[in-house]
């Protein structure tokens, strides 16, 4: 999700017709339904800890491995979460792994 909310910023989309034009399809989820609007303002006030999303996403991965299963998504997922937590993001809620992908688009979170 946070990749389709960039994606449809940087094409110049409007963000609240994009959720409501993905959230009644397949597409439709908790999280587009309960965060989407919140990602939309850059507000990420914690429901659950970005820092413990990591710490579920490095169980599961050493698990992977230790089972030899291959999960090159969850290692990604992984690796963004970390860069939240050395970005002083870790209290920031896990929709926030959007900023991440902010920062990687070159624009920081604050702009408008």
């Amino acid at each position: 999700m946070s990749e389709a909310l960039v994606f449809a910023d940087r094409a110049g989309a409007d963000l609240e017709a994009v959720v409501d034009a993905i959230s009644g399809g397949a597409a439709g989820c908790w999280t587009l339904d309960n965060r989407a609007p919140n990602m939309i303002q850059d507000a990420f006030e914690p429901g659950f800890f970005a820092k413990y999303q990591y710490k579920d996403l490095k169980i599961a991965t050493d698990a992977g491995e230790a089972f030899g299963a291959p999960m090159p998504h969850t290692g990604l997922a992984h690796e963004l979460y970390k860069t939240m937590i050395q970005n002083d993001m870790g209290y920031d809620d896990n929709s926030g792994v959007m900023q991440v992908l902010q920062m990687m688009a070159g624009k920081a979170s604050t702009d408008e």
